[in-house]
């Protein structure tokens, strides 16, 4: 019986000093994860100008999402390729779509 509260009290213990040491170290890693690029093809208010968009980076072999968003002059939507983890990534994905005729850019997140 007397085992069981040494055993129960390291942890508990641990977990308390961890945290402490820790919060440097995690922001350090956190603005290094946080930091992502994106490809974005082009911003349509028209929803079948940006599914055509889209379908034609997808055929390409890259993977697409939207995103919405309502400004002055009404919806936007944005196609964009990524979220990628490196620039280098990104640049190879944007070298696609140019090749292929399309324009786009390069954003951070």
């Amino acid at each position: 019986a007397r085992h069981l509260p040494e055993k129960k009290t390291p942890p508990a213990v641990k977990p308390t000093i961890k945290p402490e040491s820790k919060p440097a170290t995690d922001k350090a890693d956190k603005t290094a994860t946080l930091l992502r690029y994106v490809v974005q093809v082009g911003a349509f208010q028209e929803a079948t100008l940006a599914r055509a968009t889209r379908m034609k980076v997808e055929a390409l072999g890259l993977k697409t999402y939207t995103q919405v968003l309502t400004t002055a002059s009404g919806k936007s939507i944005r196609v964009r390729v990524g979220p990628f983890t490196s620039q280098a990534q990104a640049q190879k994905a944007l070298a696609t779509i140019r090749k292929a005729g399309m324009a786009g850019g390069i954003l951070t997140l």
